[in-house]
């Protein structure tokens, strides 16, 4: 399964993998892409979430400051936690 498939499983509005690196590269949260930024933090293995950080050039600190602004009150990650936990 792809990673825009998995993202955009419970949307009516596709978010293109691009569209998703410029929002967390440009700590912004658009509300009517929510579902998809928290599906990503949530529903994306470990694996593809660091394959996706390595292709669009956003490094652990950015991702890891991200998911601490935006994700962790509502869909907290321990595993991404422990993987992120040396970023500072």
């Amino acid at each position: 399964m792809s990673l825009e498939t998995t993202i955009n499983a419970q949307t009516k509005e596709w978010l293109p993998e691009e569209s998703l690196a410029r929002i967390i590269k440009n700590m912004e949260f658009p509300a009517e892409y929510a579902v998809q930024v928290y599906n990503f933090f949530a529903d994306v293995t470990l694996a593809d979430i660091d394959k996706f950080a390595a292709t669009y050039g956003i490094g652990d600190i950015l991702l890891k400051k991200y998911y601490l602004a935006y994700i962790k009150n509502i869909y907290p990650n321990p595993a991404l936690e422990e993987m992120l936990a040396y970023a500072d």
